[in-house]
């Protein structure tokens, strides 16, 4: 055997660098939990919506539960459809780490209130939690203006990745508050 190469038997949209294939992999796999997470928990949903009252609480989960999936389904299109050329990418790139980060602004604030009212309402969780959940939004609001589309051949999609290494202190902010809390 000669050594066949079948790479050349792929589209384009498969023929991806490794990291690349191993990031479409675990978009794949987030993408089926949210599926699952967002059905088994729909009748759980239903009932909270028609409970009296909208505390904060219940308005931060219902708008997570609705907006992560759309978001979802919009990155998903954005990083699976061959179609997509890099003129409509560098009008569209940004959506993904500002939403996220919007979501997990959202969902650390969800956790700080939740976390506050466990500790009975304690000052020090209080100025604990609120000066690392303001500097995790503002870390990724800062992020977000170092993004750029990473460069794809036509037809592998597109993805928004980080423009130097100290980008990925965008993931590090929600990790210190989330280890705080």
């Amino acid at each position: 055997m000669d050594g066949l190469d079948i790479s050349s038997l792929l589209p384009p949209s498969l023929l991806l660098p490794p990291r690349l294939s191993a990031h479409k992999y675990l978009m794949v796999c987030t993408l089926t939990v949210a599926a699952w997470d967002t059905l088994v928990l729909s009748p759980r949903t239903w009932r909270l919506y028609k409970t009296q009252g909208w505390p904060l609480l219940k308005i931060t989960y219902q708008f997570l539960r609705y907006l992560m999936p759309i978001e979802f389904a919009i990155v998903a299109v954005a990083f699976f459809d061959s179609s997509w050329s890099l003129e409509r990418c560098q009008h569209f790139y940004l959506f993904e780490p500002i939403v996220t980060a919007f979501l997990m602004a959202i969902a650390s604030l969800s956790l700080a209130v939740r976390m506050y009212a466990i500790w009975d309402k304690s000052k020090i969780v209080m100025f604990t939690l609120g000066p690392l959940l303001f500097l995790q939004v503002v870390v990724q609001a800062i992020c977000c203006a170092f993004y750029q589309v990473v460069p794809l051949d036509v037809g592998q999609g597109c993805i928004a990745g980080p423009k130097h290494n100290w980008v990925g202190i965008y993931w590090l902010a929600p990790t210190i508050f989330y280890t705080a809390t």
